[in-house]
Order: structure tokens, then sequence, then C-alpha cells
């Protein structure tokens, strides 16, 4: 009743005892709820698809898998790889060919691991063909380890995400402790 009484007294010259007004102002209605809903879900789309290729790509870098980790990047210039080390240094690759180098040195070189992968705290938000996303990442079990920081800003390219920037910030603050603690003896 409060809406029919908005409406007279915003619209009084309009006949909203007429069934076809109604049918107008409901078909709106609806109309603007299924355009925000077609909206939400596209994006939750989007989202599941950004998730699948970090996950590949972290799944395939500790399986070794060249190719599959490879195939998860845009191979450009300007593309960025970055994380923080232990002694509070930290490591960049710019652009494609040093993270391609890097990356292979390190699948070519070295065994398999399997570590257990745990992410979450995401927020993401997309501009165009662009994402950028975080997250929190833990190595091993979620109530042992500290999760990392992670960034990743991904394109859209041929309608597949490709990631074009990896950031992760480590808390080392109790290896570097410990560390410390350990020399002083």
């Amino acid at each position: 009743m409060q809406v029919l009484y908005i409406l007279k007294r915003e619209y009084p010259h309009t006949n909203w005892n007429n069934m076809k007004n109604w049918t107008l102002l409901l078909a709106l209605l609806l109309g603007t709820m299924s355009f925000g809903l077609a909206q939400k879900t596209k994006e939750e789309k989007e989202f599941v698809a950004i998730k699948k290729v970090i996950t590949k790509e972290t799944n395939a870098f500790f399986s070794r898998d060249y190719d599959a980790w490879a195939s998860c990047f845009l191979h450009v210039p300007q593309a960025l790889q970055a994380w923080s080390n232990p002694d509070g240094s930290y490591t960049a690759s710019v652009g494609w060919e040093l993270i391609d180098l890097q990356g292979r040195m390190v699948i070519d070189n070295s065994e398999p691991l399997t570590n257990l992968v745990y992410r979450d705290n995401f927020t993401y938000r997309y501009y165009g063909e662009g994402a950028y996303v975080t997250f929190d990442q833990y190595l091993g079990d979620k109530d042992l380890v500290q999760p990392s920081k992670e960034v990743r800003v991904l394109e859209k390219v041929d309608g597949k995400w490709k990631i074009i920037c990896v950031a992760a910030f480590g808390d080392y603050s109790d290896a570097a402790t410990q560390q410390a603690s350990n020399s002083n003896r």
C-alpha cells in the first residue's frame, strides 16, 4: 500500500487502478532485477575462470610442468613476477623473457613438490578486460603456516585469462627471529 501511495503522490495524472500501468511497472522492476542478476552471474563466472588460471599456474609450477605453467602467462615485456625473500630482500623478474628463464631453470632443475596449497580472503576488481586479484595463500597446513599475501593481475586475451603480474609477500618475521637467535649461539 505504501508503494501505491508514493506512486499516486509522485505521478498524480496516472491511473494506478488500471492494470496496464501495474503490468508496465512490474515489467520494469523485473527487467532491472534480472539485469543486475545477469551482471553478477557474469562476474561470478569470470572470477571462477580467474581462480582456475591461478590454481593451474601454481599446480603446474609445483608439478614442474613447464608447458602448463607457461600457458598461464601473457608473454609480454611488461609482465612481472616478484616475491619477498626470508632475508628481507626481494626477487623480481620484469618481462616474459626473464620470467620464462627463471621459471624454466627452476622447473628443469628441481623435483616436483607436493605442497598442499590453500587460498582464502579473495578480493577482486575488474577493469575492462583486466582483473586485479588479492588473496592469502598457505603452502602447507593452514593451521601451521603463515599465509603469504598474493597479488595477481590478469588480462583477458582471445577470451582467456592470462597472468601478467605475480607478486607474493611472505611474512618471515618468525623465520628471521629464529635465524637471528640461532646465529647468536
